[in-house]
């Protein structure tokens, strides 16, 4: 039987265990499961800060290459990816949102209001709660003042005019740009570097000229439809995959309990932002404030670390991480390592 590798973190809302084994039961396949402990990012934060050579959004990558790690200690030598996946049949939620505006200004204005409430990961009151935490959030503040106050005028004045075109605001043309110049670009560099550095092979089915050339011809219409992303995709799958996992609603992408992780890792985080002597970050914000922006904005908060991380090492070249951080990693390397169960 083939062998599948399923990772599990024990928070129920980044657990997809239950999807796998649904696949792993239809096709009759041995499942083994990859549990990271809570404190394993630590061992290999370092080690792919230098790999990227670049900051890095977010952790799933890290995550991903992790996974890649343990494969290849297993013996896999080739792994395939979805990767252009959502890019070619419109697999991210703002593809709905573009959706939903292109159909307003062509006059569709309850095509459009009944096309977001059908959608395939929101209800009524999702939408509406989120339109308004959306606004609280614009009024908060935290974004700018974290920032220092050059950093945006440097960064602007860094970028050619040409790179500082906006998105494109129509559907089709977002697609083709995140297919051409924007999304894929990245993720395909980041994979290239987190797999060569493991190193471990992996291809992309999804990127077979065949199949794009196919994805650009269709009318959105078949990429988004009754409030599902992907739907053209999701009807090709119907009798190959279980069907909870064809019509599941919450897309997880690569799922990682960041909030957890760094509410765990306050102390440490507190040790790398006291020695922070970044232009582009204000200091005085990030030892004043970290555990308050640990809880309500978690994902600013890996962005800023990603940002200083590479920073202390690229360009202030010194090490990466705070020397009492680093021989409290060092004495637990043992236990960091992610176990596998079958």
């Amino acid at each position: 039987a083939d062998t599948t590798y399923t990772v599990r973190f024990p928070q129920r809302q980044w657990d997809e265990s239950a999807y796998a084994q649904a696949v792993v039961d239809r096709f009759q396949a041995r499942n083994l499961t990859i549990a990271p402990p809570s404190y394993w990012i630590w061992g290999y934060l370092e080690r792919f800060v230098y790999s990227m050579e670049e900051p890095f959004h977010a952790p799933d990558l890290l995550t991903d290459h992790v996974i890649r790690h343990r494969l290849a200690r297993e013996g896999v030598k080739v792994s395939l990816s979805g990767i252009g996946g959502d890019e070619l049949f419109a697999g991210y939620g703002y593809y709905r949102f573009l959706r939903v505006m292109d159909l307003r200004r062509q006059g569709l204005r309850w095509h459009a209001a009944w096309e977001l409430l059908r959608s395939s990961e929101t209800t009524p009151l999702r939408v509406i709660s989120q339109s308004l935490l959306n606004k609280l959030f614009m009024l908060f503040g935290h974004r700018h003042e974290a920032v220092s106050s050059g950093f945006m005028s440097q960064a602007i004045a860094g970028y050619s005019q040409c790179e500082l075109q906006p998105l494109p605001e129509s559907c089709d043309e977002r697609l083709l740009a995140d297919l051409s110049h924007t999304l894929l670009h990245y993720w395909l560099r980041a994979g290239d570097k987190s797999s060569m550095a493991v190193p471990i092979e992996v291809r992309y089915p999804f990127l077979d000229h065949r199949l794009i050339e196919f994805a650009c011809r269709l009318p959105v219409d078949f990429l988004i439809r009754h409030g599902w992303l992907k739907w053209l995709l999701r009807k090709a799958m119907v009798g190959k995959l279980p069907h909870d996992v064809i019509w599941r609603r919450q897309k997880m992408g690569f799922p990682f309990p960041i909030s957890e992780w760094l509410k765990a890792a306050v102390s440490d985080l507190k040790l790398i932002f006291d020695e922070m002597d970044n232009p582009y970050l204000s200091r005085s914000f990030w030892t004043s404030r970290l555990s308050d922006v640990v809880h309500n904005h978690p994902w600013f908060v890996w962005r800023a670390l990603s940002f200083e991380l590479w920073h202390r090492s690229f360009i202030r070249q010194m090490p990466m991480l705070p020397s009492a951080l680093a021989e409290q990693i060092e004495a637990s390397r043992q236990r960091m390592e992610p176990m596998l169960t079958s």
